[in-house]
């Protein structure tokens, strides 16, 4: 969900939880009233200037950003390890100085004030985190999926002259973040012979027969119509996810391997998800960064992945993602680097309509951090879910603009 309270404010994305989003939606709702009340030609003209100053804003806070980068990580007194070594120091020099000086004199009580506060921040700070980690109980407010009807509506076309210019920003911005990436000839076999064995590995998978595997585990997905199994593996648990979807295979393709950079429309979930450089014909690597959760409580995890597809005899595709190595792209501050095994997209013809694909997802994917095990798992189930159902939504609602744009084509000519 992209968030702005205010005209000219840094837009946000963010992955929220239900109520959160449901006053999204109602806001969004005051939104539309104004629109109707001041035209959409007035509207047109406010958004093409906000874009331009959100564009100027979005370059400025960059720069600003890695500034920070290049300075001290933290100051000290930011530390909690400061903290107790401080609070140490005070209780120290308390000790010693009491019986050789007069409880009347000020310094004696601005040591134990200051030993006091130290002990107040450490303690604190100690209490917050065990807080949060024991709270974290709803997987959706983990993985967080939130509903389309609840998002702003992002696939709306911009003027062409804005476009333009977010597009030209955009590919700067990409290509000044990944100019570090430098890939050997051998470094690229590699990564091609790997990315080879991830998309055999999940075409494994997809052909298992989990009803008769004992190995896997039938789970309770939070979408209708899917059905989602797990089993363990490294480096996380592995899930598996089978729906139709309301597109051909060619189509699906394309939403879901060359739409890649334009998923966060409707992916939630998803931060950036940008492609850094092209191995061979059919692989190339890609960087993809989470949103934060729970108000930033949970930080953005990246990826750093080879992505390869096959095209199968009798119609369908396979893609596959895997870890690419933790050495090709430097981590980022605040973003947690995480791990995934061979994940993937089978795409099948569906039985009996041209229209319309079967599903089948392998996930498989870890993290990091610490988290209880049935967090991560009921959050991952949900994930798999929500992608699903707002994947669903996404070409339904595109569907519903298709059939009445000749509609209102005739109206604005009339």
């Amino acid at each position: 969900m992209v968030l702005a309270t205010n005209p000219g404010e840094i837009p946000r994305r963010q992955r929220v939880c239900d109520p959160c989003a449901a006053h999204a939606h109602s806001s969004a709702v005051l939104y539309e009233a104004e629109d109707s009340a001041l035209g959409p030609r007035f509207r047109a003209k406010t958004d093409a200037a906000e874009r331009a100053t959100v564009t100027e804003e979005l370059l400025r806070v960059k720069d600003e950003v890695e500034q920070r980068a290049a300075a001290p990580q933290e100051s000290a007194y930011g530390s909690l390890s400061f903290l107790v070594a401080s609070a140490v120091g005070f209780a120290a020099a308390f000790w010693f100085l009491k019986d050789e000086v007069a409880l009347s004199n000020p310094a004696i009580w601005i040591l134990l004030a200051g030993f006091v506060k130290n002990v107040y921040e450490v303690v604190g700070r100690i209490s917050a985190t065990r807080q949060f980690t024991d709270g974290v109980t709803d997987p959706e407010k983990v993985f967080s999926g939130m509903d389309l009807d609840a998002t702003d509506d992002l696939s709306t076309a911009p003027t062409s002259t804005a476009a333009s210019a977010t597009s030209a920003t955009s590919e700067k911005l990409k290509e000044n973040k990944y100019a570090s990436v430098k890939i050997t000839a051998a470094q690229s076999d590699e990564l091609i012979a790997s990315s080879q064995k991830s998309l055999d590995k999940v075409l494994e998978l997809a052909n298992t027969d989990v009803t008769k595997d004992s190995a896997w585990t039938q789970e309770v997905p939070t979408t209708e119509n899917i059905t989602v199994y797990s089993r363990d593996g490294k480096p996380s648990r592995i899930y598996k996810c089978e729906g139709e979807i309301p597109l051909s295979p060619d189509e699906l393709f394309d939403e879901l391997y060359t739409n890649l950079e334009t998923s966060n429309v409707w992916n939630v979930t998803a931060a950036e998800s940008n492609v850094i450089c092209k191995l061979d014909e059919t692989t190339d690597l890609v960087h993809l960064i989470s949103a934060p959760a729970l108000g930033g409580m949970i930080s953005s995890r990246d990826f750093v992945n080879t992505r390869t597809w096959r095209r199968q005899d009798g119609g369908g595709y396979v893609i596959a993602n895997s870890y690419a190595g933790k050495n090709i792209l430097k981590t980022q501050k605040g973003i947690t680097r995480g791990e995934n095994g061979p994940t993937g997209w089978v795409i099948l013809p569906h039985p009996t309509s041209p229209f319309k694909s079967r599903l089948i997802w392998i996930l498989n994917m870890d993290i990091k951090g610490y988290f209880p095990t049935s967090v991560i798992r009921k959050g991952s189930i949900s994930e798999v879910s929500c992608f699903v159902r707002n994947l669903r939504r996404y070409i339904a609602r595109n569907a519903a603009k298709d059939e009445h744009a000749p509609e209102n084509d005739s109206t604005n000519v009339q």
